[in-house]
């Protein structure tokens, strides 16, 4: 009987010890992956960034003078989508009708829907332009705030629509005055989102400045440009190349995963996978959130993404024709992460792809660049350049090079004129055919044919 209760109690004591050796490792292994959260957020605030909620709303800078949102948000609050004399069915860029291609004739009507439009949006054209001809805009959104408003994003692009089709109807009109004004104010709309340390904001600033090319491009082709606004337009565009909104957008996210405030967000990617009746069941998304946090993997997987996300940004200091290679490095090395990082293999391919989405707007913007230093060659000197090299370096330093291959901008001289183009999404030479998507497809460069 002795012997019994003393074989029960040792082993009473065995499991007692394991199970404080289980513990003080388990609180070890926590307080190891908190310092190193800790050391990250050191590091990253010694580096200049902010590494916290209350430090990246400081970090996006009210301006010193003159705020360009105030005009932009009243704009929003009196524009007329649906006018009562506007056919949406033949409205351009603003409504269902295709915009004509470049050098093709706007039908009648089509020109009478898109002037009613503009009339019926006149007062708010002029707050946009006086708007887009500030230096310096900060929304009132509150970039710590999980739930923040940004409803104003879409309104921008309508705002972009408005100039765009300001510009495409003036020079049908020959107003060539007027559309070079809005081209070059839908150029600046684009950058009133240049400091907004989102993502989210990122994204539409890029589709922005996307809407602002096309507008420049059929301004080209249209040749209704004199020197002066060649070069004027040559400087906003060139604004595009930049990465500090990348390395903004990138910095504003890390922030945020190591403060933990997106911690259901981002927990959200963990569980994507799961089925739906995981997904959908509030008591079963409770219990998967537990045992990730319980489990650590919470930690681990942040801590990975912070440092991809630091990667990502010391990227952007690179310059964009050196990227390329580098984030299909990480990309590959997202893919092969052990599955215990599942959270962070869905995560971070999206916020890699904006990298990528960038180094597209660029090599358009080169590519408009060129077609615009051409054009400024030909109305000083009434000839073509036989090559961009001889553009140099009146017009540009170097010839641009294409980020996504890593090559020289093309460019020839054609029976008619000339063509500027980039091998597009794709990295292959398609002889500068813009194929149905624009250079965004297989088969498609970015391309600038101009035919007189």
């Amino acid at each position: 009987m002795a012997r019994c209760i003393h074989l029960k109690s040792k082993k009473l004591m065995v499991f007692v010890a394991v199970a404080l050796v289980l513990t003080v490792a388990y609180a070890t292994y926590f307080l190891v992956l908190e310092y190193k959260v800790h050391s990250k957020a050191c590091e990253i605030r010694k580096a200049g960034y902010p590494a916290s909620p209350e430090e990246l709303e400081k970090w996006y800078d009210e301006p010193v003078s003159g705020n360009a949102a105030g005009f932009y948000l009243e704009t929003f609050k009196n524009f007329a989508s649906k006018p009562e004399n506007v056919d949406e069915e033949s409205l351009m860029i603003c409504g269902s009708a295709e915009v004509p291609s470049a050098g093709t004739a706007i039908f009648p009507e089509m020109m009478k829907t898109a002037e009613n439009h503009l009339m019926a949006n006149g007062k708010d054209l002029e707050l946009v332009h006086k708007a887009a001809r500030m230096n310096s805009c900060r929304f009132p959104v509150e970039i710590s705030d999980p739930e923040r408003n940004l409803a104003y994003h879409s309104k921008l692009r309508q705002a972009a629509k408005l100039l765009y089709l300001e510009s495409l109807v003036s020079a049908e009109e020959g107003d060539n005055a007027r559309a070079f004004g809005a081209a070059l104010d839908s150029c600046r709309l684009a950058s009133s989102l240049e400091n907004e340390p989102l993502p989210d904001s990122f994204i539409i600033q890029m589709a922005l400045q996307h809407m602002a090319m096309d507008c420049v491009g059929r301004l080209i082709a249209k040749g209704c440009l004199d020197e002066g606004q060649l070069k004027m337009l040559g400087l906003e565009v060139a604004r595009f190349e930049g990465m500090k909104s990348l390395e903004r957008a990138y910095a504003g996210e890390r922030s945020l995963v190591l403060s933990e405030y997106y911690l259901e967000e981002f927990m959200e990617y963990a569980i994507y996978d799961f089925p739906g009746s995981v997904r959908k069941n509030p008591f079963l998304k409770k219990t998967v959130f537990f045992l990730f946090d319980v489990s650590c993997l919470r930690m681990i997987n942040n801590l990975s993404c912070i440092g991809f996300l630091t990667e990502l940004v010391e990227l952007t200091k690179e310059k964009p024709e050196n990227i390329m290679a580098d984030i299909n490095r990480i990309d590959g090395r997202i893919k092969n992460l052990p599955s215990y990082l599942f959270a962070v293999k869905i995560y971070m391919p999206h916020l890699c792809s904006i990298t990528d989405k960038k180094l597209l707007l660029v090599s358009r913007a080169r590519t408009l660049l060129a077609a615009i230093a051409v054009e400024s060659y030909l109305a000083k000197n009434g000839k073509l350049p036989e090559t961009l090299s001889s553009l140099v370096p009146e017009y540009f330093g170097a010839v641009p090079v294409d980020p996504v291959a890593g090559k020289p901008i093309l460019y020839r001289k054609t029976e008619k004129g000339f063509i500027a183009y980039s091998t597009g999404a794709d990295g292959k030479d398609d002889n500068g055919n813009p194929g149905s998507n624009g250079g965004f497809s297989a088969g498609e460069d970015f391309s600038v044919r101009i035919e007189r």
